[in-house]
């Protein structure tokens, strides 16, 4: 099996709890940022769009909003929201929060998703720690079915508005409705295959803040003021050859390698570009380590085994 090849077993809908998948495999595109997306409309919306213009037509949706318990199957006014909310002299709000996801059943883990999360400047907690948050899922199989057109769009979304940080490439999307489940089951198979993220977005958002780095991916978006904090473009000079380091109006992005890697705890060396970047950026990832929640692991919420799952690719 070649190197970028992920585990078959991973593409196969096999995370199954009470009959709802609560484990998918995908690419996904997070990008961090301190901005309000009110200042960005335009930006927001053009990614929105980009989104839903790639997405098959005959996609069954659903929706969440901040203040919802659960997901609600969309109407056709749900992928107009943003709009609506972004509007030029709409009401200002407190969150711009909305998630559109596809799915057999409103609890599924999804393929597909479109979310941002994001804080207000009429917030009380505007001037807290949480970074703002845009993700972007497709299936897993488009890393490697439509790498081009992946890559384009993910340097597309982190150039798109100032950033703190952020990455593109594979990770696991979970149920938030199996929370403790899925995350044992994305951790494990994240443990094994460290070229995947496991997408937390609540937790995610409050660890990155404004000076962290979750994790190295494919693509590894650092804002300005991240590089600048590690030593500036003279860092860059300790990566291999293997690793392009493209220059965004908001930062740098540092490709690592032709496609995305799933990778394999027993095959390190399929990683080695991975793991060469996460020598230089590893300041960042700590920032996020200290601050990082548990996750439910092994019975229980277990800081350690979290800790090493940050750090899984120094090994």
């Amino acid at each position: 099996m070649p190197a970028n090849t992920p585990d078959p077993l991973l593409s196969e809908p096999n995370a199954i709890i009470d009959g709802t998948r609560v484990l998918a495999f995908v690419f996904t595109i997070a990008i961090y940022s301190r901005e309000p997306f009110s200042r960005h409309a335009k930006a927001i919306l053009g990614l929105q769009k980009r989104f839903l213009d790639l997405c098959p037509p005959s996609t069954s949706w659903y929706y969440a909003t901040e203040n919802m318990s659960r997901h609600k199957p969309a109407t056709s006014r749900t992928h107009g929201m943003l709009g609506v909310w972004l509007k030029p002299g709409a009401p200002a709000r407190e969150f711009i929060a909305l998630e559109i996801k596809d799915g057999a059943v409103f609890n599924a883990a999804p393929e597909f998703k479109f979310e941002v999360r994001g804080t207000e400047p009429g917030s009380p907690s505007f001037d807290g720690d949480d970074a703002n948050l845009i993700t972007l899922s497709f299936p897993a199989a488009w890393a490697t079915e439509r790498t081009d057109v992946m890559k384009a769009l993910a340097l597309e979304a982190f150039s798109a508005i100032p950033v703190v940080s952020g990455h593109a490439g594979y990770s696991f999307e979970l149920s938030r409705y199996f929370q403790s489940g899925a995350e044992a089951l994305g951790w494990k198979h994240s443990m094994r295959h460290r070229g995947i993220d496991v997408a937390r977005p609540s937790e995610d958002r409050g660890a990155v803040s404004t000076d962290g780095l979750k994790t190295v991916s494919w693509l590894t978006l650092l804002g300005k003021s991240l590089l600048v904090s590690l030593g500036g473009q003279r860092v860059l000079s300790a990566l291999p050859s293997s690793v392009i380091v493209h220059d965004l109006p908001t930062g740098v992005a540092l490709e690592a390698g032709p496609q995305p890697i799933a990778g394999e705890s027993a095959k390190p060396k399929d990683l080695a570009s991975y793991k060469a970047v996460f020598k230089v950026v590893r300041p960042l990832i700590e920032r996020v380590v200290a601050r990082y929640p548990a996750m439910w692991l092994l019975g229980g919420i277990k800081i350690e085994p979290t800790r090493a799952w940050l750090l899984r690719l120094e090994r």
